[in-house]
């Protein structure tokens, strides 16, 4: 199909997949660049046995020899980790282990005499921080914010975890949010590559028909809901990429899904020879599609009067019966277009 609609509908296709492929390629290179800025900062190490911890800032690497086994002040109920003091050779210092780590940090002081603590310095939240001086007011009178700050810098010690740079902030949330974006662009792409296949279905003969038809300045086109109604053939190239011979359809009604007896969605769904259901016209969020729907059925009845319209008990009936014999005719090895197709109106398709 050469048609310009055709095309631009199987050229979505491509754009959803080179979207995709970038994500992903984006993704895994800012994840290796994240390990590079993990193995950079952790080259890095600051020893605090020799620095200050208030001249440091969040997401350095540090270390710090202690003699004495960590003390816990705070856990949280929802995690596994907890708040220690630990003493070390230039000040005491705030660490967030696991008691994992804290049970064997405590068996290798007192095997060794000290013991070293490794990780990454970040942000103490504030309700540990007003724990910390709480526990630090009882034993120093007078000890505040304003002391915990000069004393600590507002910090505490990841430990075990990786310093951090700016650049592993940047590269982080770059594999966020192209990783994120991978997963619609992908599924969007492998969705438009589904309906396409219908498309992939349709006869040489009708392919090469609707393409000449569609050229033709009469045809009625409704863009906003991709349906094109030319001489012979029904065509969208919306959710259901379809392209249905009038001839073929058996029944068509106006459908509304809704969400908690909220309308979400107006559209219209068919019946047809081939025994399949299809869904057209969507309209989402939006009351004034009464014109466009009424436009799909008129032109689809005008070419076929033989379809039936609208969701009643007879209609129901009536389609339930062709569908019935549409079973017994692909059973039997018959083809049910060429069985059941109304031989009294204009038919140009032989698929």
């Amino acid at each position: 199909m050469n048609n310009e609609i055709f095309k631009k509908s199987f050229k979505c296709i491509w754009i959803y997949f080179a979207c995709a492929v970038v994500c992903l390629v984006v993704t895994v290179f800012s994840i290796c660049k994240m390990s590079d800025e993990e193995e950079k900062a952790d080259s890095k190490v600051t020893n605090l046995d020799n620095n200050s911890i208030t001249t440091l800032k969040s997401g350095n690497a540090v270390c710090a020899t202690i003699s004495e086994a960590p003390y816990g002040f705070a856990e949280r109920e929802e995690a596994s980790d907890k708040y220690y003091f630990v003493k070390g050779v230039n000040g005491t210092y705030v660490v967030k282990m696991t008691l994992e780590d804290e049970i064997n940090l405590t068996e290798y002081v007192k095997e060794n005499g000290k013991a070293v603590v490794r990780g990454s310095l970040s942000t103490i939240d504030d309700d540990v921080k007003k724990l910390a001086i709480e526990v630090f007011a009882d034993e120093v009178k007078g000890f505040d914010e304003k002391e915990y700050d000069k004393y600590f810098g507002n910090y505490i010690i990841e430990y075990g975890e990786h310093g951090t740079t700016d650049l592993y902030i940047v590269y982080l949330l770059l594999a966020c949010v192209c990783g994120i974006l991978f997963i619609p662009s992908f599924i969007g792409g492998v969705s438009e590559g589904i309906r396409s296949l219908n498309f992939r279905k349709v006869s040489d003969f009708d392919a090469s028909q609707v393409d000449i038809e569609l050229s033709d300045p009469q045809v009625i086109r409704l863009d906003k809901v991709k349906v094109y109604l030319t001489r012979h053939y029904l065509v969208s190239t919306e959710y259901s990429h379809v392209v249905i011979p009038y001839a073929d359809i058996v029944w068509m009604y106006n459908y509304t899904y809704r969400y908690n007896f909220i309308k979400t969605i107006d559209c219209i769904k068919f019946t047809t020879l081939d025994g399949k259901t299809y869904t057209i016209a969507n309209k989402v969020w939006k009351r004034n599609c009464k014109d466009v729907h009424e436009q799909i059925f008129a032109r689809c009845r005008y070419s076929n009067p033989h379809i039936v319209l609208g969701y009643t008990d007879d209609a129901k009936k009536y389609n339930k019966q062709i569908m019935k014999q549409i079973k017994q005719l692909k059973k039997s090895g018959q083809d049910p277009k060429t069985v059941l197709r109304p031989k009294d109106i204009e038919q140009l398709s032989v698929g």
